[in-house]
Formats: structure tokens, sequence, C-alpha cells
């Protein structure tokens, strides 16, 4: 319950307030994702939530999974996608986590 909470704040703080991390994205996995989306687990949060754009595949899309995260942090992934630049943006909460999807 409260690492559920943990990264759920750590979610909508950096998607209000990214870090400006030039750091590389790992290439960790952080448990089980649907097919086609990468996961970004905890210790990640900040520095995918900073330079979302180099989380896009080569076709555009941006698919993501934040397990443990609550469905309070969609909004603010929302927020984030739409300012920077990304368009048929959804957030889809399952019972693991939050699903998004964005088009460069």
């Amino acid at each position: 319950m409260r690492r559920r909470f943990l990264i759920t704040m750590l979610v909508i703080i950096r998607s209000l307030v990214p870090t400006d991390r030039r750091a590389p994205l790992p290439g960790r996995v952080a448990g089980n994702a649907p097919p086609g989306y990468t996961p970004v687990p905890l210790e990640d949060i900040s520095l995918y939530l900073a330079e979302i754009r180099r989380a896009v595949g080569s076709d555009g899309k941006l698919a993501l999974f934040f397990p443990d995260c609550a469905a309070p942090a969609a909004p603010f992934l929302l927020f984030r996608l739409k300012r920077e630049g990304y368009s048929d943006c959804r957030v889809i909460s399952t019972g693991d986590g939050l699903l998004v999807d964005a088009t460069r």
C-alpha cells in the first residue's frame, strides 16, 4: 500500500515538475508489462518523465507501463504528454499499474 502511494506521488510530482537530468534511459525491466509496453521501475520514473521523448519508438509511438501506479496520477501524465506535444494520448488504469499510450 505504501509503495503504491509512493509511486503514484512520484509520478504526479515528476509529471508537474520534471527534473533536468541528462542520464541515458536504462534498460532495466520492472516486473511484467503488457506486450509492447516499456516498464518504468520506481528508480527510473524521474528519468523517463524528464526525457519522455527519448522513450518514443522509431514509429513515433510512446508506450509506457508504470507498475503499481494508481489512477489519480493519470490526469497528471496526460498533462505532461500534452505539454510535450503528444497527440492521441491515453492512460489506462489496470490492477497492476498505468498504461500510457501517445503519438508524436
